[in-house]
């Protein structure tokens, strides 16, 4: 199995943290691997959570866009 994350160590991201846009650096990356699926969970310089790759956005930009898509 090969896995591909979309951030790496030190790169910047925004996500949500209790409601409230956060941004903050990549700190560590765990990755489960399953039989049948792989998740990829990233933690943070600032913040002591830890968030899955689809909750974890580039820009600023990306978050809004996730936050206020049209169904």
């Amino acid at each position: 199995m090969e896995v591909n994350n979309k951030y790496q160590i030190g790169q910047k991201v925004f996500f949500l943290n209790n409601g409230k846009a956060k941004c903050d650096e990549v700190k560590n990356i765990t990755f489960f691997v399953y039989k049948d699926s792989m998740s990829i969970m990233y933690g943070f310089q600032k913040d002591s959570l830890n968030k899955y790759e689809s909750e974890v956005f580039a820009t600023q930009e990306d978050l809004k866009t996730s936050i206020f898509e049209e169904s």
